[in-house]
């Protein structure tokens, strides 16, 4: 019988492995890569351009892509991009391969501190999870690696008998590599001390009580506490170096207020897999689903409170540990104002599916069955199913209003190889990294429309560019147009200031005496505007 759980628990792994691969690699290529996911590029690629996502470099190593994103990937991707080059497939496999380790890992996690009843049921939902999929195999954040990191501390926690330090050590480093990777990794550092610390107050509360500071320097919890403010102090230290303001507001009522409807919102649009179709323009959640999933959350609600009530759940389970995590977790992504992307509430993964098994075990426990295991999960399970093929069949197809991710970048793409040794510009921030998924040893690409502001800089980039202007081959000035789409899907959103930018970088153009003149306009198949190329040269009488 043992025997043959092992062979069902190594073959439900198996083919839930199988599955999420499956499901990521299926339109793979279709969706166009996204800025967020493109970020890394140049940074990977040496700063081949001196402009785009380069925070901070010592000589011609890339350390921060932007202010509160190291620059892990770009080092991952380096050997990676110089044996396969830059790609779709080579942005995003490692990625998805990424991802299916999470998948395992969550199953560990899972397994480890719970059972493996509650680690299969995670591990089955979380297979075909829209969500989890997608924030990894497209990377948008970046999630992927953040996750791992997560998940490796999850798996490395435990209460040393021996070798403490080592335990702490390797703790610290993981810790120190997640926050690098991604500052807002901050939140589950901070989650998972507060946990630790809470659970240890009733080992320590006689202690402090006694003033036996002797016996409190002997506890690993003050091992910890030591630690944790090194930790601390590092990540402080790093963020007034690189002077970053931390979004910080002021906690009034109004404000926790806003925040704690719009974060339990877009947790339920997480769990109804409605965020990644948010993404993409796109709602599914309807009256009905967000009404079952009001009812279910606030079912899971009433469960933890009868369960603790009733005294079915230690204080010290793993249940608790958990609870408290993702409780923590979302206090601070409450009071964090521009924590506003489904990127952000994905920090909860993959506990707060794991909490929810584990609710429905507890309560199934209780009576003696497992009747709401099995129904929680058939229900998870079937839910995800059907958002994954609703989304893979629909997204692009039926409602063409989103301007991210789109295919339609392939075009601009194609558009550039045609030729090299040009001067390619882009005015906006976010399709310029896209753009450097070409093979730049071709062209040179630059984004000056950010110096406008700043006459002398401007000045500056165009003595260094001005003889393109003068060659036989014109330079490409790509425009994305997101203004149709965007006036119709983001709230306040100013399209004359944003077309604005190209119009004043032409005209600044136009007076240094280049002729400028469009040639590709590329929509999509809504007849939306996306995309306007122009070439530009300063003519040979001149």
């Amino acid at each position: 019988m043992l025997t043959n759980l092992k062979i069902l628990h190594k073959s439900a792994l198996a083919f839930s492995s199988l599955t999420f691969l499956l499901v990521g690699l299926y339109k793979l290529k279709y969706f166009g890569l996204e800025y967020d996911e493109t970020l890394f590029i140049n940074g990977a690629l040496g700063d081949i351009d001196g402009e785009t996502f380069i925070s901070f470099k010592i000589k011609n190593l890339v350390i921060f892509c932007y202010p509160y994103i190291g620059a892990i990937k770009s080092w991952i991707y380096m050997p990676i991009f110089k044996a396969f080059g830059v790609s779709i497939i080579s942005v995003r496999l490692p990625m998805l391969l990424l991802g299916s380790v999470n998948l395992w890992l969550s199953y560990r996690v899972a397994e480890k501190y719970f059972n493996k009843k509650i680690a299969l049921a995670t591990l089955l939902i979380l297979s075909v999870d829209l969500t989890f999929l997608s924030l990894q195999r497209f990377d948008k954040g970046p999630s992927c690696i953040e996750l791992f990191f997560k998940l490796l501390i999850l798996t490395w926690v435990v209460k040393p008998q021996k070798h403490w330090l080592r335990h702490g050590l390797t703790i610290l480093i993981l810790m120190l590599l997640g926050t690098y990777n991604k500052f807002n990794f901050i939140w589950f550092t901070n989650a998972l001390f507060g946990v630790y610390a809470l659970q240890q107050l009733p080992r320590i509360t006689p202690i402090l009580l006694k003033f036996d500071f002797k016996k409190l320097v002997q506890t690993t919890f003050f091992r910890y506490c030591l630690g944790y403010l090194l930790f601390a102090f590092l990540f402080l230290s790093v963020l007034k170096g690189l002077i970053i303001d931390g979004q910080a507001s002021t906690l009034t009522l109004p404000f926790l207020e806003e925040r704690l409807i719009f974060c339990l919102k877009e947790t339920k649009y997480l769990l109804l897999q409605n965020s990644i179709f948010k993404v993409f323009g796109w709602s599914i959640a309807g009256v009905p689903s967000s009404t079952i999933m009001n009812i279910a959350i606030l079912g899971v609600i009433m469960i933890n409170f009868y369960l603790y009530a009733k005294g079915c759940i230690r204080f010290t389970s793993p249940h608790t540990k958990g609870l408290l995590l993702l409780f923590l977790i979302f206090i601070q992504y409450v009071i964090t104002p521009a924590a506003t992307h489904v990127w952000h509430s994905f920090m909860m993964y993959p506990m707060v599916t794991i909490i929810i098994i584990s609710s429905f075990y507890q309560i199934g426990q209780y009576f003696g069955t497992y009747i709401p295991l099995i129904t929680i999960t058939a229900i998870m399970l079937g839910w995800n199913i059907y958002t994954t093929i609703l989304f893979n069949n629909n997204i692009n197809n039926k409602e063409c209003v989103s301007e991210i991710f789109i295919p339609e970048i392939n075009q601009v793409l194609d558009y550039i190889a045609k030729d090299n040794n040009r001067l390619v510009i882009s005015t906006d921030w976010g399709v310029h990294p896209q753009l450097l998924v070409l093979d730049n040893k071709r062209n040179k690409f630059s984004e000056p429309y950010r110096l406008m502001m700043f006459p002398t800089e401007l000045k500056k980039w165009w003595t260094k560019y001005e003889l393109f202007f003068h060659t036989n081959k014109p330079v490409v000035i790509v425009q994305p147009i997101s203004t149709d789409i965007a006036k119709r899907t983001r709230f306040g959103y100013n399209s004359t200031m944003e077309e604005k930018k190209t119009e004043d970088f032409i005209h600044y153009l136009e007076q240094k005496g280049v002729k400028i003149w469009p040639t590709k306009l590329i929509k999509n198949p809504c007849g939306d505007r996306l995309f306007q190329i122009y070439e530009a040269r300063v003519p040979k009488d001149k």
